[in-house]
């Protein structure tokens, strides 16, 4: 449910009870702060699971980039020998 829907249920129902405005507002921080809690305590979690800078397994970021620029000169090279560019 998204925050957005669960105002609308949240001042329906407090609607139908003939509830304060100042309940409706009540209600709506106290939903807000725990999502707050929520994401923050999301956030730990994944960076506990996964700690900056530290290996994760996908890869070596330097060897990427070699591999990468590497390809990107070969094209290069590669296109300029068909447009008749001598090699360098």
């Amino acid at each position: 449910m998204t925050i957005k829907e669960r105002l609308h249920k949240l001042v329906d129902e407090l609607s139908d009870a003939e509830a304060s405005r100042a309940r409706i507002v009540v209600e709506d921080e106290r939903f807000l702060q725990k999502r707050r809690r929520l994401d923050a305590r999301d956030t730990a979690m994944a960076y506990a699971a996964a700690p900056q800078l530290a290996p994760d397994g996908w890869s070596d970021l330097a060897a990427v980039n070699e591999i990468s620029r590497d390809a990107v000169l070969d094209r290069l090279a590669e296109e300029e020998r068909a447009s008749g560019v001598k090699p360098w």
